[in-house]
């Protein structure tokens, strides 16, 4: 019996620091998903895409991180970019886009309702 708990002693705080390892790695990923109504066409990563109904995911590993866009389970367009801490929560998800000089709206920013992490693009 003293050997057991001897073996016990000896290796539970190993198992405990393995299992640390092991879900710290998983805490730090995160991966949301919110859908989306895109008004008017954009570029994304010079991609351009229509408008019309999306979902955006956010896979991360804090900070950077990518997000896809996609139309059912196609693929529409990836982009990398930075998550960053804004003051206040969002009131509604909001797509921001910038002209590029050629007439062409590109993203720039992606604010989440409720949340105050947003994903600012290149």
């Amino acid at each position: 019996m003293m050997r057991n708990q001897l073996i016990l002693r000896k290796t539970l705080p190993v198992i405990l620091m393995l299992g640390l390892l092991l879900i710290q790695p998983a805490a730090a990923l995160t991966n949301d998903a919110v859908d989306v109504t895109l008004l008017g066409p954009i570029v994304i990563n010079g991609s351009h895409v229509n408008a019309g109904n999306y979902q955006i995911r956010w896979v991360s590993n804090s900070p950077d991180g990518v997000m896809t866009l996609l139309k059912g389970r196609k693929v529409v367009a990836e982009a990398r970019g930075k998550a960053v801490e804004r003051d206040a929560k969002a009131k509604d998800t909001l797509i921001i886009t910038q002209d590029d000089g050629n007439g062409n709206r590109v993203l720039k920013e992606i604010q989440f309702k409720g949340k105050t992490q947003a994903i600012v693009f290149d």
